[in-house]
């Protein structure tokens, strides 16, 4: 954590740039954290955020509006597109599903993304219950999938694994068992908060 004091020394901006910035909505308001001191009250942030928020937005701003810094910073999600080098630099995807699925070359929207997400998180399931896995799917069978009552579900048969996207609930017959299920929904906002914290490095 950096102190206000120390920040605006280190980057050298004015405490009016600061809150400016905080008011434009450049830099969010969760990240000025108030605490007590024996001194009274001093407002920290997390250095690892703040200080590349800040370069960035001296790099940008004499060359873009605020709306165009914005978008710059917190680009929708509709508009990210991820590369495989993109993808591994979150660390939060298996690289065995996305050897599987994705083409080096392939660039993936983020309804794409949340599918080889949600395999990923899965991959420890898989490996507890199952001796091997089938799943028989293209990423690209997802690019406009709607993930707003969509579940992914493990099921067992015979000891192989089955992995079931549905909309509906699921029924499973006798000789199968659903294992687990995972909400996509969660699971996306799960990984936009991730993408969201990346960005803030760039």
């Amino acid at each position: 954590m950096i102190s206000k004091k120390d920040l605006l020394i280190q980057t050298n901006i004015s405490y009016g740039q600061l809150y400016r910035w905080k008011r434009e909505g450049l830099i969010p308001e969760e990240w000025f954290v108030k605490t007590s001191t024996q001194t009274g009250q001093e407002t920290f942030f997390d250095e690892d955020l703040i200080i590349p928020r800040i370069n960035k937005i001296l790099d940008l701003k004499d060359e873009f509006s605020i709306d165009d810094i914005k978008n710059i910073l917190n680009p929708k999600p509709s508009d990210i597109v991820f590369s495989i080098q993109k993808l591994k630099e979150l660390n939060c995807f298996d690289e065995k599903i996305i050897k599987k699925l994705v083409d080096k070359t392939t660039d993936l929207n983020v309804n794409e993304t949340v599918i080889l997400y949600a395999l990923s998180k899965a991959r420890q399931d898989i490996d507890k219950y199952f001796y091997k896995i089938k799943f028989d799917l293209t990423l690209s069978d997802f690019k406009n999938f709607d993930f707003a009552n969509a579940k992914m579900a493990l099921v067992s048969k015979k000891r192989e694994g089955y992995i079931i996207f549905y909309n509906d609930s699921l029924i499973a017959s006798d000789n199968e068992l659903e294992i687990k299920f995972y909400n996509l929904k969660d699971l996306e906002q799960e990984l936009l908060e991730i993408i969201k914290k990346a960005s803030y490095k760039n």
